[in-house]
C-alpha cells in the first residue's frame, strides 16, 4: 500500500508546502508578532459563497418554526443580505461598521423570530466553518517561537461570537492573544483603524515587526500598507478569470460546495520542485480529476462492503493511478479491501472472448481500422517467433496452384487493411487473383480451412492465457471479481465475461465502470453484471455522453509510463505475463502525468482531513455533483486546459498504432466560420472532420467563446458579458487600477468582474452625493473631487447601463474645473 501523510493542524511543518505561506519562511525569524485574517484565512467555509450560510440558517428556521409563512429559505437568504446592506446605509456605530444584532433589527417580526434566527445563523458558521490546516500550522509554529499572534478580522460578530466558532472548530480561542473585530473596535482594515487598534494593543511592537496575512487585498494588503506593517496576500479562496472553479461556476452554478475550498487548498500545495507546466497539471489533479477519481473510488467502495468482497481489480492502463487512489481510499475508511490490478484492454480480449472463428469473426477483426497486415498476422497468431509471417502447410502442387498462404503478402506488410481496398493484387503463385484487391485476396487467405485452425488455436490459447492471468493475480476470490474501470460501452467487460463463459470457468463478476454509454444496458440483458457511477443508460446520461464523446486527457492523465496490453505471454518460470505495447509519448508528459496524480493524491489526503472535520457534510455529495466537476473541464476548459491538456498526446494501440495530440492542427476552412460552426460539424465523425475534444480545439482558437456562451445562459441573456468585456479590456490595456462611477447593481457586477480580472477598484462614487460625501463600503471611501486630486489614476469605468452620456459628461464637467491639465480615461459597458 502507497504510504500515506495525513493532514493534520498540529504539524508544525505544514504550513511550508503552501505555495502563499513559502515565502513567509524567511521573514519568521523578524517577527514579533503574526496578525492573521479570519474567514478565508484561518476559517474555510464548506459553501460556495458566504451568503450561503444564511441560506443553512434559514432552512433550519424553516424547519423550526421560525419563518413565517411564504417566506421560504431562499426568500431568507435574500432579506438577510438586504438586512446587512440597510443596517450598513443607517452607519449606527458612525464608523462604517455594523453589528450582527444591528443586522438582525433590520428585519421586521413578522418574516422572523430574529433573535433565535440570528443563533441559528450563529451556528450555521459553527456547521459551515472548518480550520484551514495551513494556518494552523504557521500559528502553532509561530507560538512555539514565542512570536505573538492577532486574530484581526472585518466582521459584524462579535470577539465572543467569533470565538465560539473557532473552538466549534478546534482552535482553542485563549491560545492567540488577541482577536480584534472591526465591530467592536471602531473601524476596519482598509482604512487602516483597526490597524491602529492592533499597534495600541501591542505597544511594545513596531509596525516593522509585524507581519498580517489576508485575502483581500484592500483590506489585507493596501490596508496593512498604510500603516507600515508587513503583508501577505493569501488568495486561496478568492477566484479569478483564470480560476476553473469559477468557469465551474459559470457552467454548473454550485458543485460540491462542501469540497469547494478543499480543492483550492489542495491546489495550492503545488511541490516546489515542478516546473510551471508541471504545476498545471498538479493543479488540474488536485481540483478537477482528483474530485471525480474520489468520487468514483468512494462509490466502488461502497459496493464492496455491501456485497462482501474483499479484492477489487482495476484494469490497467488506468488503474496506474485508480489502484493506489483505491488503496489510499481503502486504508482512510479502514477498510481491510484488497486492490490487484489486471492486465486487461480491448486487444487482449477480442481472440479470447470467440467461441469460434469464421467469416463473421474475420470481419470484425479486420474492421478495427487502421491495423496494418503485419500486425494482423500477428494479433492471429500467423508469425513466428522471428516475426515473419506464418507459411501455410501447403504442398508444394498447392503453392503452384491458386492457394494462398501469409507468405503471398509480403510485400503489403504496411499496408492498413483500408488502404488494402485499394490496391491491386499481384502474387505470381495466385494466377486466379487476376483483378483482386488485396483485401480481397486477405480475406481469402484468412478463411482457407487450414488458416482457420491456426486462429482458433491462437484464440483458444490466449483464452486459456487471459484466465490464467486473472486466477494469477486474484488469488483466494479468482471466482468473485469486482473490476473498475473508466469505462464507456462495456466492450471489454463483456469480452471478458464471454471468454469465461467459453471456458466453462464458474464465476461471480461484477464489473464496475465510472462512465456508461446506453450500450452498457445492453449487456444487462446478456446477463453481465455491469453498474455505472454515471450514465449506463441510467441516472446523468446526458454527463456520460460527453465523458464518451471526448476521454482523450482524462484517460492520458490516469495512465503511466507503460503501453496497453497486446497478448500473454507465459514465461519459463509458468509465470503469465503480459505483452505491453511500445510508448510514442515525449518524455516531458510523463513528468506533467506524475505531477497530475501527485494533485490527485493530495486531494485525497485534505479530503481525508475534511471528512474527519465534517462527515455529515461530505456524506450527502453523490455522483451528479462529483461528475459535474470533470464534465465542466470537458465541456468548457478554460484556455489554460485546452492548452495544457490539449498538448498531450492520445495513443490507441487497439487495431494499430495511433498517437495524436488530442488538439491537433484544424484547417483553416472548418474555423473561418466560428466556433458553433466548428463545434457542430465536430459531431458528424471522422469522415468529417476528425476532432477528439471538439471544445478544447475551439477554446484554443477562440479563448472566451464557451465562457460567454454559458455566461450569457447563466445570466438569463443579462448584461453580464458587457460588464466583462468591460473589464477585459482594461486588463488587455495593462491597466490594474480603476475607479466606479456609479452605485446599485451595476456597480456590485463590476467589481465582482474587477477582482476577477486582477483589477482593483479604488473607490467607488455615488455621482448623486455631494462633493463631500464619501461611499461606504469595502474599498477606500473616495469622491470624485478626491479621485481627481489622485496623481496617477484617472481611469473611470461607468457603473451604470442607463446614464452613460449623463454620468461620462459629469466627470470630463468636473475634471475641466478640477484638473484642466488631465484627460480622464473613460470606460462604458456599450464602448
Amino acid at each position: 500500500m502507497p504510504e500515506i501523510t495525513p493532514v493534520t493542524s498540529t504539524d508544525t511543518e505544514l504550513w511550508k508546502t503552501d505555495n502563499f505561506l513559502k515565502p513567509i519562511e524567511g521573514k519568521i525569524e523578524t517577527l514579533r508578532l503574526l496578525s492573521v485574517d479570519v474567514f478565508d484565512t484561518l476559517l474555510f467555509r464548506c459553501c460556495s459563497q458566504p451568503a450561503d450560510v444564511f441560506l443553512q440558517a434559514g432552512r433550519q428556521a424553516k424547519q423550526n418554526g421560525l419563518l413565517a409563512e411564504g417566506v421560504t429559505p431562499e426568500t431568507f437568504r435574500t432579506l438577510r443580505i438586504t438586512a446587512e446592506r440597510q443596517a450598513r446605509a443607517l452607519d449606527p456605530l458612525g464608523c462604517g461598521e455594523i453589528t450582527l444584532e444591528h443586522i438582525y433589527a433590520q428585519l421586521p417580526a413578522g418574516v422572523c423570530d430574529a433573535s433565535r434566527v440570528k443563533e441559528l445563523e450563529l451556528e450555521a458558521e459553527r456547521e459551515l466553518c472548518y480550520l484551514n490546516p495551513h494556518m494552523a500550522s504557521l500559528i502553532r509554529f509561530c507560538q512555539q517561537r514565542r512570536i505573538d499572534v492577532a486574530l484581526v478580522s472585518d466582521m459584524y460578530m462579535s470577539p465572543n461570537q467569533l470565538s465560539s466558532i473557532l473552538k466549534a472548530n478546534g482552535f482553542d480561542p485563549f491560545r492567540v492573544d488577541a482577536i480584534l473585530v472591526s465591530s467592536v473596535d471602531g473601524g476596519g482594515k482598509s482604512s487602516g483603524k483597526l490597524f491602529d487598534v492592533l499597534l495600541e494593543a501591542f505597544p511594545g511592537i513596531r509596525p516593522g515587526d509585524v507581519l498580517h496575512i489576508g485575502d483581500n487585498v484592500a483590506a489585507d494588503v493596501d490596508g496593512a500598507a498604510s500603516r507600515d506593517i508587513r503583508s501577505i496576500h493569501y488568495p486561496v479562496i478568492p477566484e479569478t478569470l483564470q480560476s476553473p472553479l469559477h468557469w465551474e461556476s459559470i457552467r454548473h452554478g454550485d458543485v460540491a460546495p462542501a469540497v469547494r475550498s478543499i480543492r483550492k487548498l489542495a491546489s495550492a500545495a503545488a511541490p516546489d520542485k515542478l516546473g510551471e507546466k508541471e504545476k498545471f497539471f498538479y493543479r488540474f489533479g488536485a481540483a478537477v480529476l482528483g474530485p471525480f477519481l474520489q468520487g468514483f473510488c468512494d462509490w466502488i467502495l461502497d459496493i464492496c462492503e455491501k456485497s462482501g468482497r474483499t479484492a477489487v481489480h482495476p484494469f490497467m492502463r488506468e488503474a496506474h493511478l485508480l489502484g493506489p487512489m483505491l488503496e489510499r481510499c481503502a486504508a482512510m475508511r479502514g477498510l481491510p479491501i484488497k486492490v490487484a490490478p489486471l492486465y486487461i484492454s480491448r486487444q487482449a480480449t477480442l481472440l479470447a472472448a470467440m467461441s469460434d472463428f469464421g467469416g463473421k469473426e474475420l470481419d470484425k477483426v479486420l474492421a478495427l481500422g487502421g491495423i496494418t497486415l503485419n500486425e494482423l498476422f500477428r494479433l492471429l497468431g500467423l508469425e513466428e517467433d522471428n516475426g515473419q509471417p506464418v507459411h501455410s502447410a501447403y504442398s508444394a502442387a498447392q503453392l503452384k496452384s491458386e492457394a494462398l498462404n501469409a507468405s503471398s503478402f509480403a510485400a503489403y506488410m504496411k499496408l492498413t487493411v483500408p488502404e488494402s481496398r485499394n490496391i491491386r493484387f499481384a502474387e505470381a503463385s495466385s494466377p486466379s487473383a487476376n483483378g483482386e484487391s488485396v483485401f480481397d485476396a486477405l480475406r481469402r487467405c484468412l478463411l482457407q480451412e487450414d488458416t482457420l485452425e491456426r486462429i482458433r488455436h491462437k484464440i483458444a490459447e490466449q483464452r486459456s492465457l487471459l484466465i490464467g492471468h486473472i486466477r494469477q493475480q486474484c488469488i483466494g476470490e479468482p471466482d468473485k471479481l469486482i473490476t473498475v474501470d473508466i469505462g464507456f460501452n462495456g466492450t471489454i467487460q463483456s469480452a471478458l465475461q464471454a471468454a469465461l463463459d467459453n471456458e466453462a470457468a464458474a464465476h461471480d463478476t461484477i464489473h464496475l465502470m465510472a462512465v456508461g454509454t446506453d450500450k452498457t444496458a445492453e449487456w444487462l440483458l446478456r446477463g453481465l453484471d455491469i453498474r455505472c457511477f454515471i450514465g449506463g443508460g441510467g441516472e446523468h446520461s446526458e454527463l456520460a455522453k460527453r465523458f464518451a464523446r471526448s476521454p482523450g486527457f482524462t484517460e492520458e492523465l490516469m495512465m503511466g509510463d507503460f503501453g496497453s496490453t497486446l497478448r500473454y505471454e507465459r514465461q519459463a518460470d509458468g509465470r503469465i505475463a503480459p505483452v505491453l505495447a511500445e510508448l510514442v509519448h515525449p518524455p516531458e508528459e510523463f513528468r506533467c502525468k506524475e505531477a497530475c496524480h501527485e494533485g490527485v493524491f493530495a486531494f485525497q489526503r485534505y479530503y481525508d482531513y475534511l471528512r474527519q472535520q465534517k462527515p455529515k457534510l461530505l456524506g450527502t455529495l453523490g455522483a451528479r455533483e462529483w461528475s459535474l466537476i470533470l464534465h465542466r473541464a470537458i465541456d468548457m476548459p478554460t484556455p489554460e486546459e485546452a492548452a495544457g491538456l490539449g498538448s498531450l498526446t492520445h495513443q490507441d494501440n487497439f487495431g494499430g498504432v495511433s498517437a495524436e495530440p488530442i488538439c491537433g492542427p484544424i484547417p483553416e476552412q472548418w474555423l473561418e466560420r466560428g466556433s458553433e460552426f466548428f463545434i457542430d460539424m465536430s459531431n458528424f465523425g471522422p469522415k468529417t472532420l476528425n476532432v477528439y475534444w471538439p471544445q478544447g480545439t475551439a477554446t484554443r482558437y477562440a479563448p472566451f467563446y464557451l465562457y460567454g456562451r454559458f455566461a450569457r445562459q447563466a445570466d438569463a441573456f443579462g448584461g453580464r458579458m458587457l460588464l466583462f468585456h468591460v473589464m477585459n479590456r482594461l486588463a488587455e490595456a495593462g491597466i490594474r487600477t480603476v475607479h466606479l462611477f456609479g452605485t446599485g447593481p451595476v456597480a456590485d457586477m463590476l467589481i465582482r468582474e474587477a477582482q476577477l480580472h486582477g483589477i482593483r477598484v479604488r473607490g467607488v462614487i455615488d455621482p448623486a452625493a455631494s462633493p463631500s460625501t464619501r461611499q461606504r463600503g469595502p474599498f477606500e471611501p473616495i469622491s470624485l473631487a478626491e479621485a481627481a486630486a489622485e496623481s496617477d489614476n484617472h481611469v473611470y469605468v461607468i457603473a451604470s447601463l442607463t446614464y452613460i452620456s449623463e454620468f461620462k459628461a459629469l466627470i470630463e464637467e468636473r475634471y475641466a474645473d478640477l484638473r484642466p491639465d488631465k484627460q480622464p480615461k473613460l470606460f462604458e459597458p456599450f464602448a
